[in-house]
Parts: structure tokens; C-alpha cells; sequence
């Protein structure tokens, strides 16, 4: 009955060791990646760790008067290049949308923001801007 008991706790204590190694290790992985602040067009670091890198990303505020103009421009781009499985609408006044910053360790001042290609385009930018970025995503 006592080497069943001391197997019982040796098997209970690799389960538990390789329990703390996994979370240890992920913990360490999400804390390496650095917070960046977007507040002008740049090349996003890291940005395939933050998920970014295949993927169109338009960052809103329900109060920001351009981001209705953006979105509206955008979507007719991203709907004539065939390239709606890649975007997505972040409004940053809605939980999601703090929960994607958070996430993605981004802080953004100023909308819209659009990242598309690992780079950021700060405003409300024209069609033809627009059409030319999306044009490397083809």
C-alpha cells in the first residue's frame, strides 16, 4: 500500500511541476514582448508575436469623426480585394476592443489607426492611399 501511495505522489508531482513549467514559460513569452505606443506611421516591432503581421487592423473610437470616413473606405477596399477574412474593426471604447490593445501590448493615440502590413498609417488617409497599401496585401 506505501508504494502505491509514494507512485500516487510521484506521478501528482511531475503533473504539477510540468503544470508550473508550461504557465512559467508562457508567462515569460507574453511578459518579453514589450508595450508600444503607436503615435506615429512606423514599422510595428515584433509584430507577428502580437498576431499583426496577417492581418488588416483598423483601430476606431465611437467618438472619432474621421474613423466613420475610414471604416466606410476601408471596407469597400477590403470587399474589391477580396481581403475580409484578414480585416478587422477595433473600436477602443468597447471591452474587446481594450481587451485586443491589451492583449497585443499597444497603446494608441490617435484614431483611426490602421496597421496593415506590420506598419501603421495614423488618420484618415485617401482612397488612393489606402487602395496602394492594401495592394501589397493582394
Amino acid at each position: 500500500m506505501k508504494k502505491i501511495l509514494w507512485i500516487f505522489v510521484i506521478i501528482i508531482s511531475l503533473i504539477a511541476a510540468s503544470f508550473f513549467l508550461y504557465f512559467y514559460c508562457y508567462k515569460n513569452k507574453l511578459d518579453s514582448l514589450q508595450s508600444i505606443a503607436i503615435n506615429s506611421e512606423q514599422t510595428i516591432p515584433q509584430c507577428s508575436a502580437r498576431n499583426l503581421d496577417k492581418n488588416i487592423v483598423l483601430i476606431v473610437s465611437k467618438y472619432c469623426p474621421h474613423c466613420k470616413k475610414a471604416t466606410d473606405i476601408i471596407k469597400t477596399i477590403v470587399k474589391n480585394h477580396s481581403l475580409k477574412n484578414k480585416y478587422q474593426r477595433i473600436d477602443i471604447t468597447e471591452p474587446q476592443g481594450q481587451m485586443f490593445l491589451t492583449k497585443s501590448k499597444i497603446n494608441i493615440f490617435y484614431t483611426p489607426t490602421l496597421i496593415a502590413n506590420c506598419k501603421s498609417y495614423i488618420g484618415i488617409k485617401s482612397k488612393k492611399v489606402y487602395k496602394d497599401i492594401f495592394s501589397q496585401e493582394d
